[in-house]
């Protein structure tokens, strides 16, 4: 982790993402997310690169659980607010609930963690001045503008060829 942060670090990068998410990367499907520890560690990891390299990287600790829809709603919200504390205490910046988009949750989240939050800004979420009245400090686009993106030219290829027959 140090190694290759070092060197995006090198390249220009000054944030970047560490995901609690393991995909395809666990022989384990049952369990599709790091465990803290490990978590935790890959962020300590990064926070010391930056230090060494001295650059004010942002750490932005992307919280999986919502996403893989892991616990029930209860234990979800505990084990993320654990998780986020723990992530903001080994260096993250801010804590990133991955697709979480119910605002009672957001809210109450930000409440519970006292740190900034990320939310993903997506199609049908409220705006970006009420997600900020509940607290959340930052909003990423993730990949939705390249997809909507590549959707218009598809849309927009297909049109021009069937008008073309």
């Amino acid at each position: 982790m140090a190694r290759s942060v070092s060197e995006i670090i090198r390249i220009g990068a000054v944030g970047i993402n560490l995901e609690d998410n393991l995909e395809e990367r666990t022989p384990h499907p049952e369990r599709p997310i790091r465990s803290v520890e490990d978590a935790v560690e890959r962020i300590r990891a990064a926070r010391e690169a930056a230090r060494a390299e001295d650059v004010p990287l942002v750490i932005n600790a992307r919280i999986d659980l919502y996403l893989k829809h892991i616990g029930d709603d209860e234990t979800r919200f505990a084990e993320t607010v654990r998780r986020g504390q723990a992530y903001m205490a080994a260096g993250a910046d801010c804590v990133f609930p991955f697709v979480l988009t119910d605002l009672k949750t957001i809210s109450e989240l930000v409440a519970a963690l006292r740190s900034p939050l990320n939310i993903v800004g997506r199609a049908g979420m409220p705006s970006i001045a009420r997600l900020e009245q509940l607290g959340v400090a930052r909003v990423s686009t993730a990949s939705g503008p390249s997809l909507v993106a590549v959707s218009l030219y598809t849309s927009a290829d297909l049109s021009i060829r069937s008008s073309n027959l």
